[in-house]
């Protein structure tokens, strides 16, 4: 089912996020420390992350529109995870869409 590729894709994007911010505290070190070797090494991971980033995007589009071809509506790739909140009556599916977008 689409709704629920769609919570593990929000999952992956998440990690990534996290997995960058640390990144961010590396690269802010490597700085500070003008450890050029470390920092070239830490943009090619940001560089390998971002476009994991742009990939699991697509992935999100895709299974928004798949989630709502399910659920008999004309599929949109402008519909965002708020505008999804909207139309999902499930209490349990809301919730779990809301706590994945919070994240």
């Amino acid at each position: 089912m689409a709704f629920e590729a769609l919570i593990r894709i929000m999952a992956a994007l998440n990690d990534v996020h996290l997995s960058l911010l640390e990144l961010a505290e590396l690269k802010k070190a490597a700085l500070i420390q003008n450890d050029v070797e470390a920092l070239t090494q830490i943009v090619t991971k940001e560089n390998k992350w971002i476009k994991q980033i742009g990939e699991l995007d697509a992935d999100r589009v895709e299974a928004i529109c798949q989630f709502m071809i399910e659920k008999n509506f004309k599929p949109n790739k402008r519909v965002t995870v708020s505008d999804l909140t909207k139309i999902i009556f499930d209490a349990e599916d809301k919730k779990k869409l809301i706590e994945a977008q919070r994240q």
